[in-house]
């Protein structure tokens, strides 16, 4: 499996939403992204906003499909999320540390930087062992 694949239609640095993060996200729209990148990605985000493209391209079921949700008090996205078998729904702002740790999980926790992830321990920041 390869990393995270982020299906958005949105222009811009952050199209979901996600805010800083180390993790290598590949981004792709709705209408390119490959059959082959949306079933080895180890975690697929996809933008709510492209529901319908998505839902034409009829990609099959799969785990780790994560619905960014831009409007959090839009609760058709419920709908949606289970039509499509999504496991998790996230609104952008609120939803971006869980996501985050979601991510890290996805990939193997391969570019935590677990001082930020975590917070600094009951003794102030971690020190340098040796």
């Amino acid at each position: 499996m390869t990393g995270v694949l982020l299906i958005s239609d949105s222009a811009g640095d952050d199209p979901a939403g996600l805010g800083p993060c180390r993790i290598p996200v590949q981004t792709a729209t709705a209408a390119l992204f490959t059959f082959d990148q949306f079933c080895s990605a180890a975690l697929v985000i996809l933008d709510d906003r492209i529901y319908p493209t998505f839902v034409a391209r009829r990609m099959p079921r799969r785990e780790d499909l994560v619905i960014v949700n831009p409007h959090p008090d839009d609760a058709t996205v419920w709908n949606r999320a289970v039509s499509l078998g999504a496991t998790h729904v996230v609104a952008t702002r609120d939803g971006s540390d869980w996501l985050h740790l979601k991510m890290h999980a996805a990939t193997d926790f391969q570019y935590a930087d677990w001082e930020s992830l975590l917070g600094p321990g009951p003794d102030g920041p971690a020190q340098p062992v040796g």
